[in-house]
């Protein structure tokens, strides 16, 4: 069995490669950058960024797991197919933890030290990410929900048609296959 962290981390390489060509400024700054050798600047923003969209995913995560639970225990309540993702992403809720607010300090300090430039192609490449990539580990979360809950939730069954149809709906939102 995976651990959280692990599904994160696979997660995040397996869906950030798909949109890096898309954003040709970030791209090309990467590309730059390892060929520079005084690129820890920008590096260094790039890992802060990073940082903080790991915290969001594990908390997304967890929400999804969360929320895969209530539905089993409660499968008449509103619902992640019904609501809009802000009411169960719970960005404000995020913003309040320990670790995603010393990520947001590293980020203004660092950003001092880039270039206009720069700066304005790693804002639009993270700003992304962090518009879908919660979406998707919420969902992974929920799905990761169908397989430990049975071995830890007396009586619990998946509800594998509402996982099927959260599933596609993320699927039609994003324009990825799942």
């Amino acid at each position: 069995m995976l651990s959280p962290q692990s599904i994160i981390k696979e997660f995040i390489s397996e869906y950030k490669g798909l949109f890096l060509e898309e954003f040709t400024d970030f791209y090309n700054i990467n590309r730059f950058l390892e060929r520079k050798k005084d690129a820890v600047t920008v590096c260094s923003l790039c890992d802060a960024y990073e940082e903080r969209l790991q915290v969001w995913l594990i908390f997304c995560f967890g929400n999804g797991l969360k929320e895969n639970l209530n539905h089993f225990k409660c499968p008449m309540n509103p619902n992640v197919n019904e609501s809009e993702p802000d009411l169960y992403l719970r960005e404000s809720a995020v913003r309040q933890l320990p670790a995603f607010r010393a990520a947001t300090e590293k980020i203004a300090e660092r950003v001092k030290n880039v270039s206009k430039m720069e700066y304005d192609a790693i804002l639009e490449y993270y700003t992304y990410l962090e518009t879908l990539l919660p979406k998707i580990a919420h969902l992974k979360g929920f799905e990761f929900g169908d397989q430990i809950l049975p071995m830890v939730e007396p009586g619990y069954v998946p509800d594998l048609l509402y996982t099927k149809a959260y599933r596609k709906k993320v699927s039609l939102w994003s324009e990825l296959k799942f």
